[in-house]
C-alpha cells in the first residue's frame, strides 16, 4: 500500500476535484462537516482552521492506495477504516474535521483525505516535518494490521517470477524473437530498446498489471519493471549474444 501526505492550504476547488472523479467519486467518512457544496465545506474548515493563527499550511491532505489485489474487494465500511485508522496515526480524530472520497474512475481504486490540522480549540494536532516518511510508515503498519503484503513484497515476488518466467523461456529460445514470443504466451509483454550503438535495454511488463483504464498518474509512468530491476545481472545484450551462440552451436552439431 502507498500513502502520500503533505500539508497545505485547500480551497473551494479542492474539495470540488475530490468531490468529482467524473462523477464517480463515493464519499466513505467525514467528521464535523454538514455541507455537501464545496464552498459550504470549505466554510466549514475555515472557521476552525482561523482559530489558529501561528499555523500556516493548515490542513493535512492525503491519497491512500492499496494494491489492486486488495482494494478491488474493499466494502466502504472497509475504505472507511482504513482512512480512519490512518487520520488516528497522525493525531487526527473526533475534535479534527475531515472528508474522505473514493475515487474509482480508474483501474486504481483510492482514497482522498482532506483533514483540518487545526482541532476545535484551535490547536495544531498534526507536525508538518516528515510526514511524507510517517505515512510511508503509516502505510507498512496498516498494511500488516490488515495481513496484507506490503507494496514491497508484491513487487519483489512479481520480479523473482519474471526472472523465473525469463529464464525458464531463454533456455528454450532459439533466437531474441522468439524468446519475446515465448514470453508473450507467459502473460508477459518484453519491450527491447536500442540506441545507435544497438541493444541498450528491455522492460517486462506483466499483462495482468496492465491498466485499461488508467489514471493520469499512470499514464506519464512506465509500467513494468526494467530488466536491471528485476536483476542486475541479467542484460539484453548478453542474453541476445548468448542465444546466437547457443543458435551456432546447433548448427555445427547438425553439419
Amino acid at each position: 500500500m502507498v500513502i502520500s501526505a503533505s500539508t497545505r492550504n485547500v480551497s473551494s476547488k479542492s474539495i470540488q476535484y475530490q468531490q468529482s472523479d467524473k462523477e464517480q467519486s463515493v464519499e466513505v467518512c467525514r467528521n464535523g462537516l454538514s455541507g455537501e457544496k464545496p464552498k459550504d465545506l470549505f466554510a466549514e474548515l475555515k472557521e476552525i482552521a482561523d482559530r489558529n493563527t501561528r499555523t500556516e499550511k493548515k490542513y493535512v491532505t492525503a491519497v491512500i492506495s492499496p494494491p489492486k489485489e486488495y482494494s478491488q474487494n474493499l466494502s466502504l465500511n472497509d475504505w472507511a477504516k482504513l482512512a480512519e485508522d490512518y487520520l488516528k496515526k497522525e493525531g487526527i480524530g473526533k475534535d479534527n474535521q475531515y472528508l474522505v472520497h473514493l475515487h474509482q474512475s480508474t483501474d486504481d481504486k483510492h482514497l482522498h483525505i482532506i483533514a483540518n490540522r487545526i482541532d476545535y480549540y484551535g490547536k495544531n494536532k498534526v507536525k508538518s516535518h516528515n510526514i511524507g516518511e510517517r505515512a510511508t510508515g503509516h502505510a507498512e503498519v496498516l498494511s500488516k494490521e490488515r495481513n496484507w503484503k506490503t507494496a514491497q513484497e508484491i513487487t519483489g515476488e512479481k520480479k523473482a517470477e519474471i526472472k523465473n518466467v525469463l529464464l525458464q523461456e531463454k533456455s528454450q529460445s532459439r533466437s531474441l524473437g522468439d524468446l519475446i514470443s515465448r514470453m508473450d504466451k507467459r502473460g508477459y509483454i518484453m519491450q527491447i530498446s536500442e540506441n545507435s550503438k544497438g541493444l541498450n535495454g528491455a522492460r517486462i511488463i506483466p499483462k495482468a498489471d496492465i491498466n485499461m483504464n488508467p489514471s493520469v498518474l499512470e499514464k506519464v509512468t512506465k509500467q513494468g519493471f526494467k530488466l536491471s530491476d528485476i536483476d542486475p545481472k541479467l542484460k539484453i545484450k548478453e542474453i541476445a549474444l548468448g542465444l546466437a551462440k547457443s543458435i551456432g552451436k546447433d548448427r555445427g552439431m547438425s553439419l
